[in-house]
């Protein structure tokens, strides 16, 4: 049997529950006796016996993951290389600093620029940059902190 997806699927129940107008090729899971078979246009031919089903019952669905992401803006000062949470503008986000214990990930863009791990550290209340050369004043710092967690 084709689904509406035109996807081969397989119909599944008791002997007595076969199609009544299959297809030649049509799929049956006998399930109580554990059999497949197959419609050759004419009859129901056995084609695999001892079929393992496994478990029974209904299993409900994972519970899907909850994300937060938030940021953690300020300007370069064009002369520093440590920020900490009073340099944060509470008009575009939070003005805490993270610390990396809390959050699942946690990206620094520099002028609209993903920056490298190897660029910065993060503490929590302290972003440091460990590049020789500092943002030019006025350049915009944000820090990205992503949580991934199950409620």
């Amino acid at each position: 049997m084709i689904n509406a997806g035109d996807i081969p699927s397989i119909q599944a129940g008791t002997l007595s529950k076969r199609p009544v107008n299959p297809e030649c090729g049509s799929l049956f899971l006998d399930t109580r006796n554990r059999v497949f078979y197959r419609f050759n246009g004419i009859r129901w031919e056995l084609l695999i016996t001892t079929v393992n089903l496994g478990t029974y019952g209904y299993s409900a669905p994972p519970i899907p993951l909850q994300t937060s992401n938030l940021l953690f803006f300020t300007y370069s000062d064009g002369v520093r290389s440590v920020y900490t949470n009073k340099d944060g503008l509470v008009e575009y986000g939070i003005t805490d600093i993270m610390s990396p214990n809390e959050v699942s990930y946690i990206n620094l863009f520099i002028n609209g620029v993903l920056q490298p791990t190897v660029n910065y550290k993060v503490e929590k209340g302290k972003l440091t940059l460990l590049t020789e050369d500092i943002p030019m004043k006025g350049v915009v710092i944000i820090l990205q902190f992503i949580s991934i967690y199950q409620l």
